[in-house]
């Protein structure tokens, strides 16, 4: 069975690094939604001007505070972290949920590597800021409604003349 052939045309993208933190392999999904090429991650080619990753609320990140890191240094595996990449080109954030796992050589307890596995989640992310948006319109019309009828002191109900209220 050929998995080289499902690793680099599955649509989840999954990136390698070595116990250093460097890129050392990357599939296609990856690079796609990424945004850079393995070589850019890498960093043997300059990565876009303006490229950025962030956190869930927008955070920047750097080395120190990557899920990268932190499963490098506690060999812990990192599960479902929201991350959002800036892509110049395309004026726009790619946003991404990210597992990190740490790949143990026999009897070590440092991770060797780890593998990050990314699966785009943009259209989820612009769903929810859209649902978002709606409930904040909704609440902001209840309380102008609340506060009309709140300060009311008199009320005019129309009845017919069996005494069913009318509008």
């Amino acid at each position: 069975m050929n998995f080289e052939h499902v690793f680099q045309n599955m649509s989840m993208g999954v990136v390698y690094f070595d116990a250093n933190g460097r890129a050392i392999f990357m599939n296609a999904a990856a690079e796609k939604m990424m945004g850079i090429s393995f070589a850019q991650l890498s960093g043997s080619e300059k990565r876009p001007d303006r490229w950025q990753i962030v956190g869930k609320n927008g955070e920047d990140f750097n080395v120190d505070n990557s899920p990268i890191t932190k499963v490098l240094q506690s060999g812990i595996a990192i599960e479902n972290q929201e991350l959002g990449i800036y892509l110049p080109d395309k004026n726009a954030f790619v946003w991404m949920d990210v597992c990190v796992h740490p790949d143990f050589h026999a009897g070590e307890n440092r991770p060797f590597q780890v593998f990050a596995t990314l699966v785009d989640i943009t259209d989820k992310k612009l769903i929810e800021a859209e649902l978002n948006q709606s409930n904040y319109k909704l609440q902001a019309r209840e309380q102008m409604l609340l506060g009309l009828v709140n300060t009311q002191t008199s009320y005019v109900i129309r009845t017919d003349l069996v005494g069913r209220i009318t509008y």
